[in-house]
């Protein structure tokens, strides 16, 4: 092989191994938000917002801010608290740069699942996402494997428990990230 075919089939290799890495990212993000689109979907007043959708995937994603706020009584019940690995987490540590203006990521998180035909959106003025049968059948499958039980429980007990609006969400998050002194400036 000569030089420069050699040089494009390393291109071509880089290329495809950082494709296949961004759909593993895609993935993930959308089997976590298609529990909690699931587990919502199973409450009579849904899921409405994306905002409060973000807000939900944020306290499920860096769990640790629910373990500083009383809010309201609520806290993980056992199963669903905190564990150690995500205590010392690097993410963890940055939560505070995660909370913030990132709605817009969600069009393309929940657009994945649409165009699967995992979720649907209720026609209307306000975004509300709902599970598809389909998606209703992977939910369950995620939610009986080990890597996500945890997403799950957490998904299904916040819908239960922290059933809020977007804003009283925010103003549970935002103090919990004020006490450790991690709510940027801007934001506070």
């Amino acid at each position: 092989m000569t030089d420069p075919l050699r040089r494009r089939s390393a291109v071509l290799a880089r290329q495809q191994a950082a494709a296949r890495t961004i759909a593993q990212e895609a993935a993930f993000h959308q089997a976590r938000v298609l529990l909690i689109v699931d587990a919502f979907s199973r409450d009579a007043r849904g899921l409405r917002g994306l905002a409060r959708l973000a807000r939900l995937d944020f306290v499920i994603r860096f769990p640790n801010v629910l373990d500083r706020v009383d809010a309201e009584g609520v806290g993980w019940p056992t199963g669903c608290r905190t564990q150690r690995l995500e205590q010392l987490a690097d993410e963890a540590a940055l939560a505070h740069r995660r909370y913030g203006l990132w709605t817009d990521r969600y069009n393309l998180i929940v657009g994945g699942l649409v165009s699967r035909r995992l979720v649907t959106l209720v026609s209307g003025r306000v975004f509300e996402p709902l599970t598809t049968a389909e998606g209703h059948a992977a939910s369950l499958e995620l939610r009986n494997s080990s890597a996500w039980s945890l997403v799950a429980n957490r998904a299904a007990y916040l819908s239960q428990a922290m059933n809020l609006s977007a804003e009283r969400l925010d103003e549970i998050i935002r103090p919990a990230l004020r006490e450790t002194d991690q709510l940027p400036r801007e934001l506070g």
